[in-house]
C-alpha cells in the first residue's frame, strides 16, 4: 500500500514540475523554492504535512523523470537525468577533470549535432554510446521533461508503481530475469502474461496494490468503524487475510487441493506488503495460473458472504473453479491444434 500511495503522490509532484505556472505550484514555489526548481530542491524539515506527502511522491518521481534533449541550456551534464537507459539516468562519471556543466557545451550548434572528439574525450566509453544516440533536434528547441517509463513521456501512476515495486523487489534480493527489464517490471510481466482470463488479472492487480474493498481499507476511508473480518472475527481484513488467512478461504484452498497440486500453505505467508508479487515471482506458469483462481474465487465467497445473501458454498466454487480451468485448458490446446495444423499446411504449400 505504501508503494501505490507513493505512486499517487508522484503523480501530484509530478503535476507541479509539468505545469509550474499553475496557481498551486506557483505557491509552492513562492514558500518552499523561491530561487530554484521544485526537482532540485532540498526541503526543509519543517515543512507542512501536504507538502511532506509531496516530497514523498516526489523521491519516487525522480527516479523516472528524464530530460528530453533540445538545446542543451537547461540540463546540468553531470547532475541530471538525461540518458535514457534501462536504470541510472545520469552520465556514470568522466575521463579527465572536465568543468564543462551545460549539456549545450557537448554540441556542435552549427551543424546541430553532437561534438563527438569532446564527448570522447571526457566520457567513459559505455557512456559516449549512449550520449551519441540522443538525437538532437534538427530545429532549436528548449529542452523539456519527460517520464522515462512511458513511450509518450507522460506520467502515470502504473509506470510508477512498477518502478518503485521494482526497487522494493531489488531491495528484498529477488533477482533480475533480464538485462532490459529486471525486478518489479518482471514480476508484473509475469502476472499479465499468465493464461487466466482478463477479470481473474484485473483482480489480481487490485490484489496487489491494495485496491480491494477489505475492511482495513474502508476503515481507512472513514467508511467502516472497525476492520475485523466478518467472515471469521479472527482478525484484522487486509487483502492477505481476505484470500490466505481468513476460515472461508483456507477452506477453498483445502477443497482445491483435492484434484489440484496447489502450494503448501507454508508458501503462503505474509513477508511484507509486496508478498503477493514476491509469490508469484516463485511460481510457474501453472501454479500462478491455479493460485490466482484461487485467491479470485476465495474474494468472491467472501463478498457472496458479506454483501450477498450467503449462499455460495465451498464445494460448489471449488467445482466452479475446476471446471473453469479444465475449459480454458481444452480451449488453449485446441488453439494451439489449430496453429500447428495452419503450420503444417504453410509448409506442405512452400
Amino acid at each position: 500500500m505504501k508503494l501505490f500511495n507513493q505512486a499517487l503522490l508522484a503523480r501530484q509532484a509530478w503535476r507541479l514540475v509539468a505545469h509550474p505556472d499553475s496557481l498551486c505550484a506557483r505557491l509552492l514555489k513562492a514558500k518552499y523554492f523561491p530561487n530554484g526548481e521544485m526537482i532540485d530542491t532540498v526541503f526543509p524539515t519543517d515543512s507542512s504535512p501536504s507538502w511532506k506527502g509531496i516530497e514523498f511522491g516526489l523521491e519516487l518521481l525522480k527516479k523516472g523523470i528524464i530530460w528530453r534533449v533540445g538545446n542543451g541550456d537547461k540540463i546540468q551534464i553531470w547532475r541530471d537525468n538525461w540518458i535514457p537507459k534501462d536504470s541510472l539516468l545520469k552520465i556514470m562519471g568522466r575521463r579527465t577533470g572536465c568543468r564543462l556543466r551545460w549539456v549545450s557545451q557537448l554540441m556542435r550548434r552549427d551543424v546541430r549535432d553532437w561534438d563527438m572528439d569532446l564527448v570522447r574525450k571526457i566520457f567513459h566509453d559505455h557512456d559516449v554510446e549512449e550520449v551519441l544516440k540522443i538525437r538532437i533536434p534538427s530545429r532549436p528547441t528548449e529542452d523539456s521533461l519527460a517520464w522515462h517509463f512511458a513511450k509518450s513521456g507522460l506520467f502515470s501512476v502504473r509506470s510508477a508503481y512498477k518502478l518503485a515495486l521494482r526497487d522494493f523487489i531489488q531491495q528484498q534480493g529477488v533477482a533480475s530475469s533480464s538485462s532490459s527489464m529486471d525486478g518489479g517490471r518482471r514480476v508484473w510481466k509475469l502476472l499479465w502474461s499468465t493464461p487466466v482470463p482478463q477479470k481473474i488479472k484485473f483482480f489480481a492487480w487490485k490484489l496487489a496494490t491494495e485496491g480491494l474493498a477489505t475492511m482495513q481499507n474502508r476503515m481507512r476511508r472513514n467508511l467502516e468503524s472497525d476492520s475485523t473480518c466478518r467472515l471469521c472475527g479472527t482478525g484484522e481484513e487486509d487483502s492477505y487475510h481476505a484470500v490466505v488467512a481468513c476460515t472461508k478461504s483456507r477452506a477453498l484452498h483445502d477443497e482445491l487441493r483435492k484434484d489440484w497440486e496447489l502450494i503448501s500453505e507454508d508458501m503462503l505467508v505474509r513477508s511484507g506488503p509486496e508478498w503477493f508479487l514476491l509469490l508469484l515471482d516463485k511460481l510457474d506458469t501453472e501454479a500462478r495460473a491455479q493460485v490466482l483462481f484461487c485467491f479470485w474465487r476465495s474474494w468472491h465467497l467472501r463478498n457472496d458472504a458479506v454483501h450477498g445473501k450467503g449462499l455460495a458454498s465451498v464445494e460448489a466454487s471449488a467445482s466452479f473453479v475446476k471446471n473453469y480451468w479444465s475449459s480454458l485448458l481444452c480451449i488453449r490446446h485446441s488453439a494451439d491444434q489449430n496453429e500447428k495444423g495452419k503450420s503444417q499446411v504453410v509448409s506442405t504449400w512452400q
